[in-house]
């Protein structure tokens, strides 16, 4: 145990998941990528081992920061934290929680670690800042629909007259994983196996709802909605490219605002974005505006690194990969996602 003034940080153990899960529940940020739930996911899909730092003062949980520790094919072993990042009651609490996870990284030889945290940094860490775009539910429906741009408007009302509907259940979790992996596989970007999304779906299950737009009964796109008392995130959004034209994108995403309201959610988190980039102007084109994440990076050398081995070498086993059949493509990627950050 290590103690910070009056805040003590452990690890938590499976005896805490309800404490931890009702800690996050009186939260006011989106913490569905956070409940202790996926200590399960990450170790049965992955065997990744998983470190949920608990801050409590008396009887009290005053933060939390759940991550796992990656390790490369060389054997440099890695810390990260979930995506929801860490949650704690002040700035002396977070500050606690990063220094336990920088302490660990050095005691345990880890080459670093991120963890990532919603506002502003504690002080005297090394520190970066991205933005993740957020749409805040108004008072109505009609006023969400006037935060949308015109463009986005358009998009939806064309998806709908070309006979797009909109369907949310456990059931289209195979259909959501297949646009998935069709899309990352087409991008040569890894992907999780099919495995982890029947993991999710079994251990989350009705804080996780899988959402497609269908075509003629057939599924186009998808996303998977983790819902938490503070918001939704959504995640996984994926479209046939055939449709793309279409509108499916833009009809899942004000799909899923209507479905916050009707579960009472005051938000939903569309996920990272790089300013200026076309994903981004799609995003802030529905409402969303950006909201800061700060990675705090320690331990080791955090500064990023480029991928080892001589270039040709990596372009020639790329080459050899992009020109092998889709399954084995897909294979290789799932293989490839399991060697660093997972979430």
């Amino acid at each position: 145990m290590r103690a910070h003034a009056s805040t003590v940080i452990r690890l938590a153990t499976d005896s805490d998941l309800d404490r931890w899960n009702r800690y996050l529940a009186h939260t006011k940020v989106p913490t569905g990528l956070g409940l202790y739930e996926w200590r399960r996911i990450i170790a049965d899909s992955y065997g990744n081992e998983t470190r949920f730092y608990l801050a409590e003062r008396g009887d009290k949980i005053v933060g939390v920061l759940p991550g796992y520790v990656a390790r490369s094919l060389r054997g440099r072993r890695r810390f990260f934290s979930l995506r929801s990042g860490a949650v704690a009651d002040d700035e002396s609490t977070l500050e606690a929680l990063v220094n336990a996870v920088s302490n660990d990284a050095a005691m345990l030889g880890w080459r670093d670690s991120t963890v990532i945290h919603r506002g502003a940094p504690p002080p005297g860490f090394n520190v970066s800042e991205k933005a993740t775009l957020v749409f805040r539910l108004g008072d109505t429906e009609e006023a969400d629909w006037k935060a949308l741009s015109q463009k986005a408007r358009n998009k939806v009302r064309k998806a709908r007259k070309s006979g797009l509907t909109f369907a949310a259940g456990p059931e289209y979790m195979d259909a959501v994983y297949a646009l998935y992996r069709e899309n990352l596989v087409r991008l040569g970007v890894p992907h999780h196996p099919h495995s982890f999304f029947r993991v999710l779906s079994d251990t989350l299950r009705e804080k996780l709802t899988w959402a497609v737009a269908v075509n003629d009964g057939v599924p186009i796109a998808g996303m998977g909605l983790f819902s938490s008392p503070g918001g939704a995130v959504h995640d996984f959004q994926a479209a046939s490219i055939a449709h793309r034209n279409d509108g499916p994108v833009q009809l899942l995403n004000w799909e899923g605002i209507c479905w916050c309201r009707e579960h009472g959610m005051p938000l939903l988190d569309f996920g990272e974005s790089s300013e200026g980039s076309p994903v981004y102007r799609s995003k802030t084109g529905f409402g969303a505006a950006p909201e800061i994440l700060t990675y705090v990076h320690g331990g080791g050398d955090s500064s990023p690194k480029a991928t080892s081995g001589p270039k040709s070498s990596r372009s020639r086993r790329t080459g050899l990969r992009d020109r092998a059949p889709f399954p084995v493509r897909s294979f290789l990627l799932t293989l490839a996602r399991r060697k660093g950050r997972i979430l």
